[in-house]
């Protein structure tokens, strides 16, 4: 469940992703009973490789146990160095090692969206455990991937069946011109995705479709010959928790920024609190994320 959007063209890679986690509870006529949604699951990741750069999306699987799979994803392809091919496989190869079983005996069917330059060529690849015309989830993942020097453009998820005929054409449409400002495609994806989740179609699998994507989602982008994301967060409510949602992961040639990053907001939100942390123990708890940043996944 979930709604992703991607552009990827000879001009830059484009990426909208939700945030909304359903759980689900079989019920003894094996029909699947919703029993809590959240909205809090980052389901984006941007990877800098030897050779590339990648924005990651993904539908299906929100979380396995109690990781999200974007948390999941930073951890499997941190600490070593890679190029995007071998990180592609190191993550077709994990997925089918941990995803796929759950998945199949869920009836999910679960995508991994990557928009990406290698060596300045632009490539979109999907890693899925599905294989059309039989949609049935496989036990395995398979990769599929495209030049994308025509853009392309692919709208994933349950959510998709909220997006009217009118956007999906829109979407096609002007991914086809470079924009005058790389900004503006990741507008038109936020306006789409807005539009999808307050969308008034009568039919109960639209109404379950618009169900599947949360209020907010962020938007990254990325251009030819820049190792620079840049990312936004569109129709956000402000959180009177002060938790907020995580950071987007960043993997820099098998460093997770992520650990690190988190540590630094945390401190931050501390100093605007009026409360923060000791300087010896910032330090102390900083030296742990970096090493974090760089341990390899567990056997």
């Amino acid at each position: 469940m979930t709604l992703t959007m991607t552009i990827v063209a000879p001009w830059g890679v484009w990426q909208c992703s939700d945030h909304r986690v359903t759980y689900l509870v079989q019920k003894p006529n094996r029909h699947w009973k919703v029993v809590k949604r959240e909205d809090e699951s980052v389901k984006h990741v941007q990877l800098g490789c030897k050779d590339g750069v990648a924005l990651l999306a993904y539908s299906g699987l929100a979380k396995i146990g109690d990781d999200h799979i974007s948390d999941w994803l930073r951890r499997l392809v941190r600490g070593q160095s890679r190029t995007v091919d071998e990180t592609l496989i190191q993550i077709r190869e994990g997925a089918t090692a941990t995803l796929a079983g759950p998945a199949a005996k869920a009836g999910i069917g679960h995508a991994f969206v990557i928009g990406t330059f290698v060596q300045g060529q632009p490539w979109v690849v999907a890693i899925v455990n599905q294989e059309l015309p039989d949609a049935r989830p496989l036990d395995h993942f398979r990769t599929e991937g495209f030049a994308a020097w025509e853009p392309k453009t692919l709208i994933v998820g349950e959510g998709r069946g909220a997006v009217s005929d009118e956007d999906r054409a829109l979407v096609e449409r002007v991914a086809k011109r470079r924009p005058r400002r790389p900004e503006e495609y990741s507008e038109l994806l936020a306006n789409v995705h807005r539009r999808a989740k307050h969308s008034k179609q009568s039919e109960p699998s639209k109404r379950s479709a618009r169900n599947s994507i949360s209020e907010a989602c962020i938007t990254s982008y990325l251009l030819p010959g820049s190792i620079g994301v840049h990312s936004m967060t569109h129709w956000g409510k402000p959180d009177p928790s002060g938790k907020g949602l995580p950071p987007v992961p960043l993997l820099i040639c098998g460093i997770d920024t992520t650990e690190t990053t988190k540590m630094f907001l945390e401190h931050t939100k501390a100093m605007w609190a009026g409360e923060p942390i000791d300087e010896a123990e910032y330090e102390r708890r900083m030296d742990e994320a970096g090493r974090r940043s760089v341990e390899p996944p567990k056997p």
